[in-house]
This record gives C-alpha cells, structure tokens and sequence, in this order.
C-alpha cells in the first residue's frame, strides 16, 4: 500500500541541513524511496554525492533546486528498475544473503 502511494508522489525530497551531523550520513528515507521507485532530489553532502546514484539528483543552491525536481521528475519515467535493484541490496534480506554467502565461502 505504501509503495503504491509512493509511486503517485513526484521525486521524494532529503532536505538535509549544512549543519556537521549530516555530512556523512546517509540516511534511510532513501533506501525507502528507492524501494518504491521514486528518484530523489537531495541537499547535496559528501556521503551522498560518493555514492553517485543514478537515481538521486543534488542540488547546492536554491537556484538549482527546480532544475534538479526536473532531472527526477524525467529519471522517474526510465529508470525504475535501478533504484529497486539498489533497495533489493540494502534490504535486511540482501545484507542477509550476502552475510550467508560470505559465511558458506568461508567454510568451503
């Protein structure tokens, strides 16, 4: 139900503050949102830049803010299936595959 609610939504929006807490966080509003295949339009940070996802568009200043709700708004009708493969992988069930396959290596 949520995940469709989210489908009808335009990007979805992490407007982080400048302030030092956020520079290295990454938070789970987008792994949320990517799981309901919504690009995301972001205060850029460093943590978030890094990660350089397809799905996820900054903005610096306010004068660019429409620019990047745009950039979304045209991702959101291609690219679907990247932000699911990426939620798919952050999931406690992908994190729980990779631990167990990391474990049978281990023991082979």
């Amino acid at each position: 139900m949520r995940e469709t609610l989210c489908r009808r939504a335009g990007p979805g929006l992490l407007p982080l503050s400048d302030r030092p807490f956020n520079a290295a966080r990454s938070p789970m509003k987008l792994y949320e949102y990517a799981a309901a295949r919504l690009p995301v339009v972001y205060k850029a940070s460093a943590e978030l830049c890094r990660l350089g996802l397809p799905f996820a568009f900054p903005y610096r200043v306010q004068d660019i803010f429409p620019a990047a709700v745009r950039a979304a708004a045209l991702y959101r009708e291609t690219g679907g299936a990247e932000m699911r493969a990426f939620a798919e992988a952050k999931s406690w069930r992908g994190i729980a595959e990779r631990i167990l396959d990391f474990a049978r290596r281990v023991r082979a």
